[in-house]
């Protein structure tokens, strides 16, 4: 829960949102097959959360991103995370501490370890 008046300072990575998606981890990001695999359990995710996907993005996803390396796959992981977090389908992760949410920051999404 954000908290009134705060500044919220929070980061993202892409690798904390693999797990959010599919139990099964990710082998390789730079791998065509394993991000096409993985842009499968995307899709899903977006059609069962009614998140519309433009076709051009749906094709990218389907086909692994044959282009951009890695980059583009992972900024639509991020963006998909973000998509959780935005939805409420995934609390914000963040700290009750003011020292970690104003000056530090979290990471988005992330939920306390064991």
């Amino acid at each position: 829960m954000l908290l009134p008046g705060s500044v919220v300072v929070a980061e993202t990575y892409p690798a904390e949102c693999y797990g959010w998606f599919d139990t099964q981890p990710l082998r390789s990001e730079s791998d065509i097959e394993c991000r096409k695999r993985f842009g499968s359990k995307l899709l899903s995710w977006a059609n069962e959360n009614k998140v519309r996907v433009e076709s051009q993005l749906e094709s990218a996803i389907l086909q692994g991103f044959l282009t951009g390396k890695d980059d583009a796959f992972d900024a639509v992981v991020w963006l998909f995370g973000m998509l959780q977090v935005c939805l409420g389908r995934r609390a914000t992760g963040e700290s009750e501490d003011r020292n970690v949410r104003e000056i530090e920051g979290w990471i988005l999404g992330r939920q306390g370890r064991v």
